[in-house]
């Protein structure tokens, strides 16, 4: 009776290292090749602060940041433009876009927006 005790107590254990053996393998061998923790996210988004109201005619102060990193972006523009168009600028930018001439350098968005859009 003793020994059959003992053999249920070895075989317990047995199992147990087996299922944290293979519970704990698949974790650690994904975290080898993760990342690292510390590098900062890569958002290609940029968000705009500025107050809720402010009265027509007066001026107000509006901050753009690169969101994920919140770092603020230093010399951008904002430029309102209604929905109608905003749409007329993608379809003009489209053609552009397809022919692969739309690089950052050589265009200049600043007069594309101008003819929708009112500088900010």
């Amino acid at each position: 009776m003793r020994m059959k005790k003992k053999w249920h107590g070895i075989l317990a254990m047995a199992i147990a290292a087996l299922v944290l053996t293979v519970t704990a393998v698949p974790v650690m061998a994904q975290s080898e090749g993760a990342p690292a923790t510390d590098s900062k996210p890569v958002v290609r988004a940029l968000g705009i602060k500025a107050p809720r109201i402010a009265p027509v005619g007066e001026e107000f102060t509006m901050g753009v940041f690169q969101r994920g990193i919140f770092e603020p972006v230093e010399g951008a523009g904002v430029w309102a433009l209604s929905r109608d168009d905003a749409e007329a600028l993608k379809e003009d930018i489209a053609p552009l876009r397809e022919a692969g001439e739309l690089s950052a350098q050589d265009t200049d968005f600043e007069s594309m927006v101008s003819i929708y859009g009112t500088f900010l």
